[in-house]
């Protein structure tokens, strides 16, 4: 039976008042709590055992409530963390995989995704299908990409010439002078 009623709080807990008028009124389990009073006649009072008893209860509450909250922020740190590694993980997969597609050289794969990292905010959401992840990049000017769209920017950039082993090559105006020279020494 649950503990409910006037003598009882909210989560169910016996209040143990100090004087009550009609015993009663008590579930037969905290009966034994209470006697007589001397100085007020068809009064009970709660005994001195009673209240050490009601003391070491709400000191034994409080332990398990407080042992509760720790666990539960234990728990919520661990699984903030568990989340963060996921969405880290997904991020870096993603920009691997795009990279990789786009020609970036394998040893410099790491690199040019913390470049692009730096650039750009990810988020990583369920896909409509519910088979994996989507991620997505929010630009520094505000627009949200695909990981393919930011890697595109990144590799199609002069300065991502080093990471795709591409070298300048000479504009043809160089070979045509370079003929001309070679004609003209003969």
């Amino acid at each position: 039976m649950a503990n409910t009623g006037r003598f009882f709080t909210a989560e169910g807990h016996f209040t143990a008042p100090a004087l009550i008028e009609n015993i009663g009124e008590l579930p037969p389990e905290f009966r034994p709590m209470y006697e007589e009073s001397t100085r007020l006649p068809g009064k009970y009072q709660l005994t001195e055992e009673g209240k050490e008893l009601h003391a070491w209860f709400l000191a034994e509450v409080a332990q398990l409530e407080a042992e509760r909250t720790r666990v539960t922020s234990e728990g919520d740190a661990q699984l903030a963390t568990l989340r963060k590694q996921g969405v880290d993980a997904a991020v870096a997969t993603a920009l691997t995989d795009a990279l990789s597609a786009a020609g970036v050289k394998a040893g410099l794969l790491g690199a040019a995704a913390a470049l692009i990292r730096d650039e750009n905010k990810f988020e990583v959401e369920p896909s409509d299908d519910g088979t994996g992840n989507v991620v997505l990049a929010m630009t520094k000017a505000g627009f949200l990409q695909s990981v393919e769209g930011v890697v595109e920017a990144f590799v199609s950039a002069p300065e991502s010439a080093e990471f795709l082993g591409k070298t300048a090559a000479p504009a043809s105006a160089y070979f045509s002078d370079m003929l001309k020279g070679l004609k003209q020494r003969r």
